[in-house]
């Protein structure tokens, strides 16, 4: 068996591009018999699932992204290291407004490896029209900004018959001494999932009115090791997909738990904490009651023993801004239960309307507590400017991926099969909303209501 590590592969992160999930992706391979297996989207969003899938399954996760270039061409960079992540998760960020320059290569790529010449670069385009020198001058742009001029290698690949191609990336290769890597642009597992791919494509097309062209054909799948060597035909190509791996083999994700940001010492935190809860206890009681006193010695000594202190400061902070801004708000869920949270941030009172602070915080609750604060609409942005001012490098947005629900999949995918807008209405209508599409060859094959269905007969379209 012929061993070899594919390195550029999008998932169905590539949106609209990929056909596969992470998981999906990280089960095939290790059917193939390969130790190791990369992820190159044009996002980072699968990262985790990947990450998680590929540890389970006991083979080496690759993470990478690809990033597009001033000169409209694109590159794989793959971290080695957690550092190489960040930079990693930088360039992708900045390439989401706008080409990445080459300033933006010089200062963020420490710990990457870059794999450049593939599909979409210039560097492909002028050797495929005999122009080695121009390709020369691209490659030799690129290496002089890399923070590791050494770790860039030429992508070799083969997508028909593309002889002469190989024989200048060769030429090339040797002439600049920079090493050779096969890779295979994976977007689909099998041949046959061609068709989806092109599907994804079409519905870019159609629905979302961008210029772009599917795949050209169906060669783009992962391989295994011996039809990857039997196609690039040139072992030090081969070899060097594993001596990529092996620098990346000491990367790793620190998941698992949590990583709050922490802004001052523990027991600074805790002290500080502390002596506002008090304080605001003998504001808002007078004569404090001993079950006010007896709660707040409990949540303060549970609060402090998980290292939490500084956590509830930070929120306060965040309230104090909405409460000096007059921007109306309100705290809800979990958090009414705690007398800290009335006591910092206003709200219910949880002695009086005898509410439980273990719904909020408990021994057995491993992750961060949750504090629901509703904010004005119409101001709420305000509140979002002024977190990600006073925390540039611990503030982030969270954002949700939008999947296709059973009936969206069956519409865009029979419109792009060539479905009459008549046909499409009758296949989509009879299918119950909030069915999936991963469902639904399960609901035609149990759901009475669904024996006579039209999609019975289309066979095609429902194993899309």
């Amino acid at each position: 068996m012929t061993h070899f590590i594919h390195l550029e592969i999008h998932t169905a992160f590539s949106f609209l591009w990929g056909t596969f999930t992470p998981e999906e992706l990280v089960k095939a391979a290790a059917s193939l018999g390969q130790t190791a297996v990369a992820i190159t989207d044009f996002s980072m969003h699968g990262v985790v699932r990947f990450y998680k899938s590929a540890l389970e399954e006991g083979i080496q996760p690759i993470v990478g992204a690809k990033i597009s270039l001033w000169d409209g061409s694109r590159i794989v960079m793959l971290a080695t290291t957690f550092q190489g992540y960040g930079n990693l998760c930088k360039l992708v960020s900045l390439g989401t407004s706008r080409p990445i320059t080459p300033q933006d290569i010089s200062h963020f790529s420490k710990d990457l490896v870059c794999i450049a010449g593939g599909r979409e670069s210039r560097i492909r385009v002028a050797l495929a029209k005999g122009r080695l020198e121009e390709a020369e001058c691209h490659l030799r742009q690129l290496r002089d900004v890399l923070a590791h001029p050494d770790w860039l290698f030429l992508s070799f690949q083969r997508h028909g018959k593309g002889a002469g191609l190989a024989q200048q990336s060769k030429e090339l290769s040797l002439r600049l001494g920079i090493p050779p890597v096969a890779t295979n642009e994976v977007t689909f597992l099998r041949p046959e999932d061609y068709i989806i791919h092109r599907i994804l494509v079409d519905i870019q097309r159609k629905h979302h009115h961008r210029r772009v062209d599917p795949l050209p054909n169906e060669s783009f799948f992962l391989a295994s090791g011996q039809e990857m060597a039997e196609r690039i035909d040139y072992h030090p190509a081969i070899e060097n997909t594993l001596h990529i791996a092996s620098l990346c083999k000491s990367f790793s994700l620190p998941i698992g738990r949590q990583h709050p940001p922490c802004f001052q010492a523990p027991d600074e935190a805790a002290d500080k904490l502390i002596k506002l809860c008090w304080r605001e206890l003998a504001r808002v009681h007078k004569p404090t009651g001993y079950p006010y006193i007896r709660r707040l010695e409990q949540e303060l000594a549970t609060i402090k023993a998980k290292d939490l202190s500084d956590f509830f400061l930070l929120v306060k902070r965040v309230v104090d801004f909405a409460k000096q801004g007059e921007i109306r708000h309100s705290v809800r869920g979990s958090a009414a239960g705690s007398l800290v949270v009335y006591l910092l941030l206003g709200g219910v009172d949880p002695v009086r309307n005898d509410l439980l602070f273990e719904r909020f915080i408990n021994d057995g609750r491993g992750d961060l507590p949750d504090v629901d604060i509703d904010f004005d609409s119409e101001r709420r942005d305000e509140v979002i400017e002024y977190v990600m001012e006073s925390f540039p490098r611990q503030a982030a947005m969270v954002a949700t991926i939008q999947t296709f629900k059973c009936r969206s999949a069956v519409r865009l995918a029979a419109r792009a099969l060539g479905y009459s807008l008549s046909e499409i209405d009758c296949l989509a209508r009879c299918l119950p909303w909030s069915l999936r599409g991963s469902h639904l060859k399960e609901a035609l094959a149990t759901l009475p209501e669904l024996r006579d269905a039209p999609l019975q007969n289309e066979t095609e379209l429902v194993d899309l």
